[in-house]
C-alpha cells in the first residue's frame, strides 16, 4: 500500500515541490507566517507590502519574497512564468512559444487573459498594397491604393462604398483631399466648387470644379456692389453704389433724388433722357426722339422701308438686302421677293427654295427622285403618299411601289394588293406559295418564310424550306409517320395499301412476297438473291451449288455419273480404282480390284503377303490378324505366329 501511495504522489508533486514539502513536514510555523526549505517566514501574500530586496517578488504559491516565479501571477504585466522565470508575451516579433511573426501575421500580441501570446497585424505593419483583414494581411480591395504612407486607403476624391471597395465622394466633400481642396463629385480634388471654399470675403472661385480653379479676388461689374463672395445688383436705375440702400451714381434716363434714382420717362414721358430733381420739364429727349415746344419727347417716325439711325431715316435695303421694312440696321421685319423668310434679322431663302443670282425671288429647289417640293424643301412621296415611288404633286402618285404590292388607279392613288391564304404578293400578282417554297401550303406575304408544309414534309427550323421526310426502307409514310412494313410478311418497301418490293430472297406476285424459286441447274445465292447457274460437277442445293457425289461404284465425269471397274466402290475414273468392295483388293499397285490369293490378306486397298507382317508365314486370315498355316522350315506357335 505504501508503494502505491508513493507512486501517486511522484507522479502528482513535482521534485523541486515535494522536496520542499518534505523539509517542511515536521515543520509548525505561527500564524502570519509559512514555512519554505525547513524555516518560517512572513506571508508576504498576506502584508500585501513590497518585497524589501529589489528584484524580488512575492511567490504566489509559497507566500515567501524571491526571485524567479512559480505562477504567472507573480510575474508583471506582460510576462508570464516560464521555468520558473518571468519572461516576455512578445519579444519584438517573437511570441513566448518561440513563433516568429512574419508574412501575413507580422505583429506580436498579447492574449487579452495574458496567458499567452499570439501573431497578428495592424493596418500600418501590413506592407504596402496590403492591409490588416481579421489577423492577417491581405491585399488591398479593388480601388484601394497606398496614400500618405497608409495602406489601402482609397485615393483622394474617393471613399468606401461599404461593399469592400472605393466610391466617388460627392462634390464638396473632403475625402482624402489635401488641405484646403473638396472634391468635384468626379473623384477629383480642386481648389473650390464655390467663392465660399475660399475661406474669405471678397473672393470668387474662378474656372470652379476643373483641375485649374483657383480662388481670386472679388471683381464687381457696374451697376452692382460686393457683399461677402457675391456680387449684388444696386437698386433700380443706379450706375454705382456701395450697398442697396444708397445710390452714388444714376444710369442714363435716371436722376439723382436724395440717394435714390428715378426714371426721367416716368416724371416727363416717354422719351425723356435727361432731367433733373428739381427740373420743370425735360431737358434732354433720347436719341430717336426730338423735343417739342411742350419740353415733351416724340419719337421720330420713319416710311415704310426706312429705319431709324440715330435722328435719321435710312433704306432698309441698304443694309439689309432683300429686306422691305426693318426695326434697325441689324433686324430686317419683312421680306421681298418671292420664297424669302427671315432669319437672324436677315432675309433669307426659305428651306426648299434656292438664291436666283441677285435676284429679290428665290426658286424652288429640285428634289431628286422620289421626292417632292412642298414650298418648304424635299420630302419622300411615300411620305404623305402611301407605297409612292416618285410624284409631282401633293396628291397625285406618278410611279407605285410594285415591289411592295401597290398599283396606281385612275386617282393617281397608290392601293396595295392583299393577297389570300396559302398565296403570297410577287408585285402586283398573287402567286401560290408553293410557287416560292416546294410543298409549302401557307406562308409570308413576301413568300420568303413558310408557315404551314403540305402533308409527308417538315417546316425546317429558319422556315425557308419544307423538308420530305425520309422514312427508312423497311417503312412507309402515312401522313407524317412513318410505319413499319412488316405487316406485310417479308416485304422490304411498301406503300400504305400494299408491298412495293420484297426482300432479296423473295419475289412480289399478286401483292405478296412468294419465296424465289430457281431452274433445275440454278442455286439461289442468299448474299446477292440472285438464281446462279451451277458449273459442271455442281448441283444446286439451299446453300448455293456444292460438288455433284456420285454413288458408291461410279464416279463423276462431267455433270454424269459412270461406273467404276468391277469390284470398285470409290474411282476417280474407269481404270484408278481408290477403294475396292468388301473383300477385293488392289494387286500390286494395278489399281484393279481383285479378291486377295492365298498367301495374302486384304489392307486397306491393297493385297499383302501374310509374310510381310509375320515372318515365314504361308497363309493367313483374311485381315492378316493370325497366321493359318508357316512355311515349311517354320512351324505355328500357340500365338498363331510361325517360328523357326
Amino acid at each position: 500500500m505504501k508503494k502505491i501511495v508513493l507512486v501517486l504522489f511522484v507522479l502528482l508533486c513535482p521534485f523541486w515541490a515535494c522536496a520542499e514539502d518534505e523539509l517542511c513536514a515536521a515543520v509548525h510555523c505561527p500564524r502570519g507566517k509559512v514555512c519554505f526549505n525547513g524555516q518560517c517566514y512572513n506571508d508576504c501574500r498576506l502584508s500585501g507590502r513590497a518585497c524589501p530586496v529589489e528584484g524580488e517578488t512575492c511567490q504566489t504559491r509559497t507566500g515567501v519574497c524571491g526571485k524567479g516565479c512559480s505562477v504567472n501571477a507573480d510575474c508583471t504585466e506582460g510576462y508570464v512564468c516560464k521555468n520558473e522565470e518571468c519572461v516576455k508575451l512578445c519579444d519584438k516579433n517573437v511570441t513566448v512559444d518561440g513563433t516568429v511573426c512574419e508574412g501575413e501575421t507580422p505583429e506580436c500580441y498579447e492574449n487579452a487573459d495574458g496567458s499567452g501570446a499570439y501573431c497578428g497585424c495592424l493596418d500600418n505593419s501590413c506592407g504596402a498594397g496590403n492591409v490588416c483583414s481579421g489577423t492577417k494581411c491581405t491585399p488591398c480591395p479593388r480601388g484601394y491604393v497606398d496614400f500618405e504612407g497608409f495602406s489601402c486607403h482609397c485615393p483622394a476624391g474617393y471613399a468606401s462604398d461599404g461593399s469592400g471597395g472605393c466610391g466617388i465622394c460627392g462634390a464638396g466633400q473632403n475625402c482624402s483631399c489635401p488641405p484646403d481642396t473638396v472634391t468635384n463629385g468626379k473623384g477629383m480634388c480642386v481648389r473650390c466648387l464655390t467663392a465660399d471654399d475660399c475661406g474669405e470675403s471678397g473672393k470668387a472661385c474662378l474656372n470652379a470644379g476643373t483641375f485649374d480653379a483657383a480662388c481670386a479676388d472679388l471683381e464687381c461689374p457696374d451697376g452692382t456692389y460686393m457683399q461677402k463672395n457675391s456680387c449684388l445688383a444696386c437698386m433700380t436705375g443706379c450706375a454705382a453704389c456701395e450697398n442697396g440702400e444708397a445710390c452714388l451714381k444714376c444710369a442714363e434716363t435716371f436722376y439723382m433724388d436724395g440717394v435714390k434714382c428715378k426714371s426721367c420717362e416716368e416724371r416727363f414721358g416717354k422719351g425723356c433722357g435727361v432731367c433733373k430733381a428739381d427740373g420743370k420739364q425735360c431737358e434732354e429727349c433720347q436719341i430717336g426722339y426730338t423735343k417739342q415746344s411742350d419740353g415733351s419727347c416724340l419719337p421720330v417716325l420713319c416710311e415704310a422701308g426706312l429705319y431709324l439711325d440715330g435722328d435719321e431715316c435710312m433704306e432698309c435695303s441698304a443694309v439689309l438686302p432683300h429686306c422691305a421694312q426693318c426695326s434697325d440696321d441689324k433686324t430686317c421685319a419683312v421680306c421681298r421677293g418671292k420664297g424669302r423668310v427671315v432669319k437672324d434679322g436677315m432675309c433669307v431663302c426659305s428651306p426648299g427654295w434656292e438664291e436666283n443670282g441677285d435676284s429679290d425671288d428665290c426658286v424652288q429647289i429640285k428634289c431628286p427622285e422620289g421626292f417632292f417640293n412642298n414650298g418648304t424643301g424635299c420630302i419622300g412621296c411615300g411620305d404623305f403618299l402611301t407605297g409612292c415611288l416618285a410624284c409631282s404633286a401633293a396628291d397625285k402618285c406618278d410611279v407605285c411601289n410594285e415591289f411592295l404590292g401597290y398599283f396606281r388607279n385612275e386617282q393617281g392613288v397608290c392601293e396595295r394588293i392583299s393577297c389570300g391564304q396559302g398565296t403570297y404578293r410577287d408585285k402586283t400578282a398573287c402567286l401560290p406559295c408553293a410557287n416560292a417554297i416546294e410543298n409549302c401550303l401557307n406562308c409570308s406575304e413576301n413568300g420568303r418564310e413558310c408557315s404551314a408544309c403540305k402533308t409527308g414534309t417538315l417546316l425546317s427550323e429558319d422556315k425557308t424550306q419544307c423538308v420530305p421526310i425520309q422514312c427508312a426502307d423497311d417503312e412507309y409514310l402515312d401522313g407524317n409517320d412513318c410505319f413499319s412494313c412488316s405487316k406485310f410478311e417479308n416485304c422490304a418497301a411498301c406503300n400504305k395499301d400494299s408491298c412495293i418490293r420484297c426482300g432479296k430472297l423473295f419475289d412480289l406476285r399478286d401483292g405478296k412476297c412468294i419465296a424465289k424459286i430457281c431452274r433445275e441447274d440454278e442455286a439461289l445465292n442468299k448474299e446477292t438473291g440472285i438464281c446462279e447457274k451451277c458449273g459442271e460437277g455442281q448441283v444446286p442445293s439451299e446453300n448455293g451449288c456444292i460438288p455433284k457425289i456420285c454413288p458408291k461404284g461410279q464416279f463423276l465425269q462431267g455433270n454424269n455419273c459412270l461406273p467404276c471397274a468391277k469390284h470398285c466402290l470409290r474411282c476417280s475414273d474407269a481404270s484408278s480404282c481408290r477403294v475396292c468392295d468388301i473383300g477385293y483388293g488392289m494387286v500390286n499397285g494395278t489399281g484393279a480390284c481383285e479378291r486377295c490369293p492365298v498367301g495374302t490378306f486384304l489392307k486397306e486397298t491393297q493385297c499383302l503377303p501374310c509374310s510381310q507382317t509375320m515372318p515365314y508365314c504361308k497363309e493367313c486370315a483374311s485381315d492378316g490378324s493370325v497366321c493359318l498355316e508357316c512355311e515349311e522350315k517354320a512351324r505355328l506357335t500357340v500365338l498363331r505366329r510361325c517360328a523357326l
